[in-house]
């Protein structure tokens, strides 16, 4: 439950308390139902991709601001929960770096070779959820790295340490 170096964890039992852990599961799984049972496909021809991108960075941030204020009532910095700093803007350089040759090798070399080898064809839901504008595409972009940074709050920050 504790990390090295960050004591912080090991003196107490959660670091939030149980409603608000509760009210963060609800609202992840309400999302997910409620998506679940949505025709995106029908409402991506009726209102565009845009609003579903902006619903789905609105709610990743509202859960992580929730987060945020359950945990400060504690004492419980945001930086003492995802662990980790930058020393030095090298640092944060090398990680981005990284980051980008894992994209461009394993999503674009080795994801497209095999799925061009095997003739993947995406679902009809996932194919309408793709951009087809300037605009979409650069709100999936915002879409993309708000649900990498809040997910990893959310789920590997926040809920396995609670």
């Amino acid at each position: 439950m504790s990390h090295a170096g960050n004591d912080r964890f090991t003196t107490m039992s959660s670091i939030a308390p149980a409603w608000h852990s509760a009210v963060v599961l609800l609202v992840m799984l309400g999302f997910s139902f409620v998506v679940a049972h949505l025709d995106l496909p029908g409402i991506f021809v009726a209102h565009g991709r845009a609003p579903c991108y902006l619903v789905v960075v609105l709610i990743e941030w509202a859960t992580v601001a929730f987060i945020w204020w359950g945990l400060s009532r504690r004492g419980i910095r945001m930086p003492d929960l995802v662990g980790g700093s930058w020393a030095r803007p090298v640092y944060l350089l090398r990680d981005l770096g990284i980051g980008v040759a894992f994209i461009v090798i394993f999503g674009g070399a080795v994801l497209q070779g095999l799925g061009h080898l095997l003739k993947v064809v995406p679902p009809r839901a996932v194919r309408a959820a793709m951009p087809q504008t300037r605009s979409e595409m650069i709100l999936w972009v915002l879409m993309s790295l708000t649900a990498g940074f809040c997910e990893e709050v959310i789920f590997r920050g926040y809920l396995q340490r609670q």
